[in-house]
């Protein structure tokens, strides 16, 4: 049997990546996450491209752009994905967004922890 299938996306863009100048990538890395009661286990396997292309006419570079190779593996299922840079922004973006609401939430609880312990905050003395 002649298997002479085309390499689908995730096997197709990876090759076009690969080894581009300009380009650098992490090793893959994989972590298994196992659900104690149930026995089963899932192994994720991350890898990430960053190209950053220089300006044709001034020759300055551009922002850098980062495109996610992940595989997913549970049991006899495998998942293959490959995430292209403005979805890998958006989810930057989204982190970035909920990590300012917890800061902001955790300052708000200290702040108001402060006054009720009686904190005052001093100015600093002016210097003549």
């Amino acid at each position: 049997m002649d298997d002479t299938r085309m390499p689908d996306t995730y096997d197709r863009l990876l090759g076009a990546l690969d080894g581009l100048p300009g380009m650098t990538s992490t090793k893959p890395a994989t972590l298994e996450q196992i659900t104690p009661i149930l026995g089963t286990s899932t192994t994720f396997i991350v890898r990430t491209f960053r190209h950053q292309e220089r300006h044709e006419i001034d020759d300055a570079a551009r922002p850098a752009q980062f495109t996610i190779f992940l595989k997913y593996i549970e049991g006899t299922t495998a998942l293959k994905i490959a995430i292209p840079p403005k979805v890998a922004d958006l989810i930057m973006r989204q982190r970035d967004a909920l990590t300012a609401q917890a800061r902001k939430r955790t300052a708000k609880v200290a702040a108001a922890t402060r006054k009720a312990s009686g904190y005052r905050p001093v100015p600093p003395k002016r210097q003549k």
